[in-house]
């Protein structure tokens, strides 16, 4: 079972470590009576309480305080804890997206660089939560939460020995929002002067395993062509859980239009090799992938099958694909472009899936593009002819694209009726419509768009 959001902290303590919480909000006595707990005596979670309103806690290995501000870490200390760490929750701890930590000013604003938005509207409330943390304006945040263990947890010991004994803190993100199957706590570390040092990602359930395991191949395959990406600092089992430290990667935020930089990018991950592409594993693997889904699929199917033949022709260079390239997981420095999170990446994919990708996700997420506004640039980009395609071979691409994108939503128990499912199924019913292909190509790209019935 993966923790709810709001139980991030969780993850600092033994797995199935019992949790009592006994006087808190009833939605918190539920998310932490849901959660399997059988390892030694259970560790209180006090909400709202003073010092002298404690419980006893000679037996307890641990405590959790929930909006206890006078309870401070010197007097926490003093009951025999040694590690305590306090933490802002972000928006709320109901809602808890970051936990930022608050062991003074500068350290809670430096904090925030764990969260680098696109939006501009977002970049501004993120600009102007960083300056009231770090001039201490009350207000800034509203829950806070306080972890104390008799010792320090096995992840800080080994945090520790990567960076050489080095002071350092955590500020951590719950992931993505629920009811996201796959999230995960991801951890960025920095020393007290607000340099990073890396970022952690932890995995507790086989599919969220899974899915560090496939990142940690990538990030070694990555290493070997010198891509720009972080590299895979340390991978192993620490306290029940997987854990995945990798270097920083510095700069700004990448701009949602596609430049220059994305292009020189994406051409570095095309090597040398050339190869048929219904050979590469990105496609061999997609019927498997199409066959494992538990809802009716018969349109992907039946995309795949009318693709197959062109792509038994296509020559492609060998392409490493990010898998989720778009301005979230991209940092701007210097004039280049660099990727982090490769967990859905491919070391044998196909070229453009990353363009294609860029393309659709920031015109769905950021321009509120309808499905016949995305098939129209789609169709665009396509005509363009990108990387010397002609463009039924980048339609051809551009399916196979939206096939993978559809296999991972559903893959993921996205609801069929989830809009965004919705948004890319009407995409691949627009642009691999059965028996249509064959006309398309012998049409002109202008007289294409035309025929797509989508104004300018």
């Amino acid at each position: 079972m993966t923790l709810p959001p709001a139980l991030t902290w969780a993850y600092l303590f033994a797995p199935r470590a019992a949790f009592d919480c006994k006087q808190g909000p009833a939605w918190l006595n539920q998310a932490i009576a849901d959660q399997p707990g059988d390892a030694g005596d259970p560790i209180p979670v006090i909400c709202g309480r003073e010092l002298n309103q404690l419980p006893d806690l000679s037996a307890a290995p641990g405590l959790v305080a929930i909006n206890c501000p006078k309870l401070t870490e010197s007097s926490i200390r003093q009951l025999g804890f040694e590690y305590v760490r306090r933490f802002a929750v972000i928006p709320s701890f109901k809602h808890a997206r970051w936990f930022i930590p608050l062991d003074n000013a500068a350290v809670a604003s430096d904090g925030f660089a764990l969260y680098k938005p696109s939006k501009p509207l977002s970049r501004f409330k993120h600009a102007a939560a960083r300056i009231a943390a770090r001039i201490h304006l009350p207000g800034w945040y509203h829950d806070q939460v306080c972890i104390a263990q008799r010792k320090a947890p096995e992840l800080f010991t080994i945090l520790s020995g990567l960076f050489d004994g080095r002071p350092f803190r955590m500020a951590i993100s719950a992931g993505a929002p629920e009811p996201s199957r796959n999230r995960k706590p991801s951890i960025m570390i920095f020393d007290p002067q607000g340099q990073v040092l890396g970022f952690a990602k932890l995995a507790r359930e086989p599919s969220v395993r899974a899915l560090l395991e496939h990142e940690s191949r990538l990030l070694k395959a990555l290493a070997e062509v010198n891509a720009d990406a972080p590299r895979l600092l340390y991978f192993g089992e620490v306290q029940g859980s997987l854990l995945m430290v990798q270097s920083p990667l510095h700069g700004r935020s990448s701009k949602v239009k596609l430049s220059e930089a994305h292009l020189n990018f994406l051409a570095s991950l095309q090597r040398p090799q050339r190869k048929i592409a219904s050979q590469t594993a990105m496609v061999g693997e997609l019927p498997s992938r199409l066959n494992r889904l538990t809802v009716p699929h018969e349109d992907l199917d039946q995309a795949l099958a009318d693709v197959l033949p062109m792509l038994e022709r296509m020559d492609i260079p060998s392409t490493i694909v990010h898998g989720d390239f778009g301005p979230w997981n991209l940092r701007a420095n210097e004039g280049r472009i660099f990727a982090y999170d490769w967990e859905y990446g491919q070391v044998d994919g196909l070229p453009l899936i990353d363009q294609f990708h860029h393309l659709l996700f920031c015109g769905y997420l950021f321009y509120r593009w309808d499905s016949r506004q995305g098939f129209r640039h789609l169709l665009e980009m396509a005509a363009s002819q990108p990387q010397g395609f002609t463009p039924r071979q980048a339609r051809t691409l551009a399916t196979v694209y939206l096939l993978d994108m559809l296999a991972r939503l559903l893959g993921e128990d996205y609801d069929p009726a989830d809009p965004m499912v919705i948004w890319f199924r009407d995409l691949l019913a627009q642009l691999a419509p059965m028996g249509r292909w064959p006309e398309m190509e012998q049409q002109s790209p202008s007289r294409e768009l035309q025929n797509s019935g989508v104004g300018s």
